[in-house]
C-alpha cells in the first residue's frame, strides 16, 4: 500500500474573500467559463466563487462523467435565481473536442453580450511519455495547447464582452513547477512516444515543468500580443495555487513514494492549504478588483505554498528584483508563442 497524501480542509481564507466585495467583485450580468471543475478540485471552487458572486452564466468545461454531473448539481444548490450553470463537454486530449466546446461557449456567450472570463484551469501531471491522437505529448496538449486553442477560438466572445462591459479576462493556471530550466520548442511539437524523457525518474517531471512554465509564459506573452490591438481590453493573467491538497497529485501516474513523502513534509511544515484556499489566486485573477493584464498571482505565505493571494508580477514586471525570472524571460515568451503558432499552423494569434 502506498503512502497517502495528507489533506487540508480549512476554507477560512476562501470564505473571507467570497464575503468581501472589495476582494472578489460582484459578477452580476457576467459570463464565466472554467475548465476542470470536478467536485473538491481547485476549479470547482473557482466556479463556486463565480456562482456565489452572482455571475449570470457559469459554464463548466469538463469531460462528461458522474463527477462532472455531481459538480453541476452541487453548484446549482448554492446558485441564486439569476445564475445559470451549464456543463459543456470538453476533452483536452482531443483537439476536435476543444473546438466543439469553444463553439458552444461562443453560442451561449453571444446571447449575453460576450464572454467575460475564460479560466484555463484544468491540467494533468507527471503522466507517461505517451501521445494524444493529435500527436502531442499528453501534458503539453492538456495543460497548454488545448487551452491556447480554446482561447483563440473564444477571442471574439472575449472581445465582445470587453467592448460591452469594459474588460474581459483570460487566466492561465500554472504551478510552482514552472521554476527551472528554460522552455524548449521540442516539447510542443508532434513526436513519437518515449522521445521526451521517457518514464524514468526525471522525464515526467521535466515534461510537467515545461507544461506549467508554458502556462505562465504564455499568459505574459499573450498580454503583450493583445496590448496594441483591437483586443487590448482583454487582460491575460497568470496564477498558481501553491500546494493545494487536491486530487491532482493522486491522479498522476508518476507521483511515487518520494514525491508523496516530500508533499507530506511540506504539509507538516505548514506549507499546504485546501483546494478552496488554493483556488483564490485564480479567483482573484478572474474576478478580483485590482487586476491588470500581465499580472501573476500566487499564495503569499511561506515559500508561496499557502496563504492569501498576492501579486508577484504586475503588468508583466516582477515586483521583487530578480523575481519570477523564468516567467518574465524574453526568450521563454518568444519560444512559447512561436511554438504554439507552429503547433497549429497559425500565422498569428489575433
Amino acid at each position: 500500500m502506498g503512502l497517502a497524501q495528507s489533506k487540508v480542509t480549512s476554507t477560512a481564507i476562501y470564505n473571507s474573500y467570497i464575503a468581501d466585495d472589495a476582494k472578489i467583485n460582484d459578477l452580476s450580468g457576467k459570463v464565466v467559463a472554467i475548465t476542470g471543475t470536478s467536485p473538491g478540485s481547485i476549479g470547482y471552487y473557482i466556479a463556486e466563487a463565480a456562482v456565489k458572486k452572482n455571475a449570470s452564466v457559469v459554464l463548466l468545461l469538463n469531460r462528461i462523467s458522474k463527477r462532472s454531473a455531481a459538480a453541476e448539481a452541487s453548484l446549482k444548490e448554492v446558485a441564486g435565481d439569476n445564475t445559470t450553470i451549464q456543463t459543456i463537454p470538453i476533452d483536452l486530449l482531443h483537439l476536435d473536442s476543444v473546438s466543439d466546446a469553444s463553439q458552444k461557449v461562443n453560442e451561449i456567450a453571444s446571447e449575453k453580450g460576450g464572454l467575460d472570463v475564460l479560466c484555463c484551469n484544468a491540467g494533468i501531471m507527471a503522466m507517461d511519455d505517451d501521445r494524444t491522437d493529435d500527436g502531442f505529448n499528453l501534458e503539453i496538449q492538456a495543460d497548454h495547447l488545448s487551452h491556447a486553442k480554446l482561447t483563440k477560438e473564444c477571442l471574439e466572445s472575449l472581445k465582445q464582452a470587453s467592448e460591452s462591459r469594459g474588460e474581459a479576462r483570460v487566466v492561465y493556471q500554472s504551478s510552482s513547477a514552472r521554476h527551472g530550466p528554460p522552455l524548449e520548442a521540442k516539447y510542443f511539437k508532434k513526436c513519437e512516444p518515449g522521445t521526451l524523457g521517457g518514464n524514468g525518474a526525471a522525464g515526467p517531471w521535466s515534461r510537467y515543468h515545461q507544461a506549467k512554465l508554458s502556462n505562465s509564459c504564455f499568459a505574459m506573452s499573450l498580454n503583450e500580443v493583445l496590448r496594441d490591438t483591437s483586443y487590448s481590453k482583454i487582460k491575460s493573467i497568470g496564477c498558481e495555487p501553491g500546494y493545494a491538497t487536491s486530487n491532482l497529485q493522486s491522479s498522476s501516474k508518476n507521483t511515487g513514494f518520494l514525491v508523496t513523502t516530500m508533499l507530506n513534509l511540506m504539509h507538516l511544515l505548514g506549507g499546504s492549504h485546501s483546494p478552496a484556499d488554493g483556488s483564490l489566486s485564480a479567483s482573484v485573477a478572474c474576478f478580483g478588483s485590482d487586476v491588470d493584464g500581465g499580472d501573476f498571482f500566487l499564495p503569499g505565505g511561506r515559500f508561496n505554498l499557502a496563504g492569501a493571494p498576492v501579486k508577484s508580477i504586475s503588468k508583466g514586471q516582477p515586483l521583487k528584483k530578480g523575481g519570477e525570472p523564468e516567467t518574465t524571460d524574453k526568450d521563454n515568451k518568444i519560444v512559447i508563442m512561436a511554438a504554439t503558432l507552429e503547433a497549429f499552423g497559425w500565422k498569428s494569434f489575433v
